[in-house]
């Protein structure tokens, strides 16, 4: 393999600088719990707003992921039973990447990851039938295959499929949680034109400039979380986790290996209680669990998913597998920031959020 990457020069309208899109969604609410069956009887319309930017190659990373694009995202809808579950405002910063592209058509992949208020949430007073979501802040996430039309230089029409969750972690019950897929059309008129940059002679063995010495890594990192298990409008429970993973850089823009867990979860604790057991410490519900962790690199950036299995748990009541997925942010050389969701599965376990060392 060369250890030599060129960046990819300008193809057609759509690779532009600056450019404003907006899209039209119609899809419907996912019944995924029996429970839910009342809230998803007719479809709904959502609507968005895409201020967006497309990479200039001026870095190693743009290159690597065929210059991608890089935006935020205005997203509203009326959700299919308003009366109980109101409407969602929601902001996702994504990163668009071009799977394939020619002159004037783009096949591309978003993902976006940001932040949804929903101007209802479950009240066991004035809306329990909102058995969905039990909080108005929740963590939201959109994912869309789509394809873009040049139809002049500073105009192109797109349409896609794509599904939208929401969900606050377990930080507030209920969290069943909103899945909405959605078919979407879409029109983008280009601000600004493209600064066109080529960068020729970068090297796959360098992290934006700075040359990387290993392809094995060791981080370790310390996270915590909260979160609320039934009876509904019950205690909220703290968590903590403490990992080691070894890494191994395979190619420039990916990293696998295996990790080591320790998480501690108070609601563990709780849930023994029911069935009359009454650790003699607390400290005996922690569970340890091994873990394959595969991370995407974007420069400073990384997107994280970790498959797991415990080896040890006295409540297993959420099963013996476990799952993560999430950011980390270099800080430093060494220093990075983690944000996380672990579930187990389908099942959000908790939001956590803390810091790591990186060898």
């Amino acid at each position: 393999m060369s250890n030599i990457l060129k960046a990819q020069t300008d193809k057609g309208g759509s690779c532009t600088d600056f450019n404003i899109e907006s899209k039209i969604n119609y899809g419907f609410i996912i019944s995924h719990h029996k429970s839910m069956m009342h809230l998803a009887n007719i479809h709904l319309t959502a609507f968005e707003l895409n201020i967006q930017k497309r990479t200039d190659g001026s870095k190693p990373w743009h290159a690597l992921y065929k210059r991608p694009t890089l935006g935020i995202c205005y997203w509203y809808s009326s959700l299919a039973n308003s009366k109980i579950l109101g409407n969602i405002h929601a902001i996702f910063p994504f990163m668009d990447f071009p799977l394939k592209e020619s002159n004037t058509v783009h096949f591309n992949f978003r993902a976006g990851f940001g932040l949804g208020f929903l101007t209802k949430r479950f009240d066991r007073f004035t809306d329990y039938k909102n058995i969905a979501i039990g909080s108005r802040f929740n963590a939201g996430i959109n994912i869309m295959y789509h394809i873009l039309f040049d139809v002049s230089k500073s105009i192109s029409i797109s349409g896609g499929i794509g599904i939208t969750h929401f969900s606050n972690g377990a930080f507030k019950m209920p969290n069943l949680g909103i899945n909405l897929p959605t078919a979407n059309l879409g029109l983008k008129v280009k601000i600004k034109e493209a600064n066109k940059k080529q960068t020729d002679k970068l090297s796959i063995n360098s992290e934006d400039g700075q040359k990387v010495k290993s392809k094995n890594e060791i981080n370790v990192f310390t996270a915590f979380g909260v979160r609320e298990v039934y009876p509904i409008c019950g205690k909220k429970y703290f968590s903590c986790t403490v990992a080691g993973t070894f890494l191994r850089k395979i190619n420039p823009k990916r990293k696998i290996g295996l990790g080591l867990d320790f998480s501690y979860n108070a609601s563990n604790v709780f849930t023994l209680s029911h069935d009359s057991i009454f650790p003699k410490n607390k400290i005996l519900v922690t569970r340890p669990g091994i873990s394959f962790a595969h991370e995407l690199v974007f420069s400073r950036l990384s997107f994280i998913v970790q498959f797991g299995r415990y080896l040890y748990a006295m409540d297993n009541s959420d099963g013996m597998f476990y799952d993560r997925v999430g950011f980390r942010f270099a800080i430093t050389n060494h220093w990075f920031a983690h944000l996380a969701l672990k579930t187990h599965f389908a099942k959000a376990d908790y939001i956590e959020s803390g810091f790591g060392y990186r060898f």
